[in-house]
């Protein structure tokens, strides 16, 4: 038997939320038991039939009904699943080209300042290197006491001294220290 909105089901599979498949069954189940209700009136009027007999038949229609809509309600809802994680995928993929990137840019963007630090660090050394020791005590004086050590310790051995004559004890002392410990960390690392 073909029920007039099974056509209208199958055609719009847009159509197919929760809500819109319970209204429908509610609908059809609804017209089923009053058709059987009005058989059932007119047989037992004409004593055709027992009410028990179209009731159990109409059941089964029902039923028959609801299981047929209970498998093209799943086929439509996975449908629609497979299609949204498809979507999803392809947006991670997406997402992951942008990422992979923007990670080539920043490796880019730190190996230029990698580079620039390392010549700027040989440039500021030399410069270090060519002033004069009172000159260059007092400004490595001024700094930070790693950055200072840092220096210091990249510079000849002659000129070091000379600077490191020409500062204040005190501060001279504690850059000692700091190029030692710094010494003995890296002995100790290669062992």
């Amino acid at each position: 038997m073909q029920i007039w909105w099974s056509n209208r089901l199958s055609a719009s599979p847009a159509g197919w939320t929760l809500h819109g498949i319970l209204r429908r069954s509610v609908a059809a189940i609804a017209v089923v038991w009053m058709l059987a209700f009005a058989d059932g009136l007119h047989r037992s009027e004409a004593g055709q039939t027992s009410a028990t007999g179209a009731a159990h038949r109409q059941d089964k229609e029902a039923r028959g009904f609801c299981a047929n809509v209970a498998d093209k309600a799943l086929d439509a809802r996975f449908a629609w699943q497979r299609r949204e994680l498809i979507e999803l995928e392809k947006k991670l993929g997406e997402r992951v080209k942008l990422l992979s990137a923007r990670i080539k840019e920043y490796k880019k963007w730190v190996a230029l300042r990698e580079n620039f630090s390392k010549r700027a660090n040989a440039q500021l050394i030399e410069i270090y290197a060519k002033m004069r020791p009172d000159a260059a005590s007092q400004q490595l004086s001024a700094m930070n006491g790693r950055t200072a050590a840092a220096l210091i310790s990249k510079l000849p051995p002659r000129k070091a001294s000379v600077i490191l004559s020409e500062m204040e004890a005190g501060k001279a002392a504690a850059i000692s220290s700091m190029i030692k410990g710094a010494a003995k960390m890296a002995s100790a690392g290669k062992k």
